[in-house]
């Protein structure tokens, strides 16, 4: 499943050097069903404990668009599930191989545009790069040290011995906090680095990662959407409300950026989570609505504004 276009060259600003959509691929639970065993754990994942309890949950693999401006965007979903009759010992299905499944797919509904793949330390192997090149994709990929052993320790010789060397396409970042707390990044790329495009790499490639979990999952969990919230427990309907809570949150990034920003739906209505409750209690009091006016008000031109520098 993928969502949506990037139509009418609405996000071109927000392009890595000029180029690249920033696409970030990761995993989370939308549902999580504990020990509970019922009618409903066909195709769960399963976690023994020490304590001899299987647990069952159902995540995903999410694609999304991220913007330095704190857009992020649903633009693919790939459930990951276990097939039917899995034997005790086999491989469960998993984040890359659900990948595998997701990237052609954002490949081909998002023809001829350029994606740079912002990826966690799981895809920093032969599957990982394969992927982005089977693709045509650049990427930035979390290293840590052990994921790649080899790279990472032919990366620190050379750093001391041959700061200019170029054959590695290993940025590090490093920076001390106000509180002086040091802290530090290290990402794999197949875009050279230079003087010039070492910075824009660093912050507004490699750091907006993190905005899949704060603007993303954060929010799609905390934010009054509660993904996690057990609506449904058979997988197919499972399903459904989750893509639906897709739609539901790129509809409310849209109406805020419609309405210029949180601050001016604040001034309305208290909140987003108050202006929804407001719209639900207006369909019940009034189900039969005009459809002459919902007509005119459908076709009503708007134009919403994902720009606002």
């Amino acid at each position: 499943m993928y969502m949506g276009r990037l139509g009418a060259r609405r996000l071109e600003d927000f392009r890595l050097l000029g180029q690249y959509y920033l696409v970030t691929f990761d995993l989370s639970g939308y549902l999580y069903l504990g020990d509970r065993a019922s009618d409903f754990t066909e195709g769960c994942l399963t976690q023994a404990t020490e304590d001899g309890r299987t647990l069952y949950y159902r995540p995903v693999c999410e694609a999304k668009l991220v913007t330095r401006t704190g857009l992020a965007l649903s633009v693919g979903s790939e459930f990951v599930e276990n097939p039917p009759g899995l034997n005790p010992g086999q491989a469960q299905d998993s984040e890359l191989p659900a990948a595998e499944r997701l990237f052609p797919r954002v490949k081909a509904a998002f023809r001829g545009f350029a994606f740079c793949a912002l990826l966690d330390a799981r895809y920093c192997n032969e599957t990982g790069f394969s992927l982005c090149e089977k693709n045509d994709w650049r990427f930035l990929i979390t290293l840590k040290e052990g994921a790649l052993p080899s790279v990472w320790n032919e990366f620190q010789t050379l750093r001391e011995i041959a700061p200019g060397n170029r054959r590695l396409h290993v940025l590090e970042c490093r920076w001390n906090a106000p509180d002086g707390t040091a802290h530090r990044f290290v990402r794999a790329t197949d875009i050279r680095i230079s003087a010039e495009n070492c910075d824009p790499l660093a912050q507004e490639g490699g750091r907006q990662r993190w905005r899949t979990e704060n603007e993303g999952f954060r929010a799609q969990k905390h934010g009054g959407f509660e993904m996690e919230h057990a609506y449904a427990k058979r997988p197919v309907s499972a399903k459904n409300f989750y893509l639906l809570l897709q739609v539901a949150h790129i509809l409310s990034r849209m109406l805020e950026c419609y309405c210029d920003g949180k601050k001016a739906v604040k001034h309305a209505c208290g909140s987003l989570r108050n202006l929804g409750a407001a719209l639900l209690e207006s369909l019940r009091r009034d189900p039969a609505a005009d459809p002459d006016a919902l007509r005119i008000f459908l076709e009503e031109p708007i134009q919403i504004r994902l720009n606002t520098s």
